[in-house]
């Protein structure tokens, strides 16, 4: 079972794909559709599931924010937090190690 907050993240991210796709950033949006795909359809309890919606959407906020309104220590946390949650979640971890470092190039960390 899916709560509405995970889904209003899942729409987050929907907007986040259609902003970098507007911005001709094409490879970061299909990159984040792909993950965005993957997490949904994963095996992974609701609780983190929405977690790790909620931490993807920051990131894609952040990569949306000027340059100066990002915080870049936050942010690292974040990635990192990520990746660890992800690691032993095979074709997630796969697609994460894909979108980080996209993230990471828009964001400048």
């Amino acid at each position: 079972m899916i709560n509405t907050g995970t889904i209003r993240q899942f729409q987050h991210l929907d907007a986040s794909i259609t902003a970098f796709e507007t911005r001709n950033n094409r490879e970061l949006a299909e990159s984040l559709r792909s993950f965005t795909q993957l997490l949904w359809d994963s095996d992974l309890d609701p609780q983190t599931k929405d977690e790790i919606a909620e931490q993807v959407a920051y990131l894609a906020a952040q990569a949306q924010a000027e340059f100066g309104e990002r915080s870049k220590g936050t942010v690292k946390s974040v990635f990192r937090g990520i990746k660890e949650t992800v690691s032993t979640f095979g074709s997630l971890a796969q697609s994460w190690s894909t979108l980080q470092p996209l993230l990471e190039q828009v964001i400048h960390v």
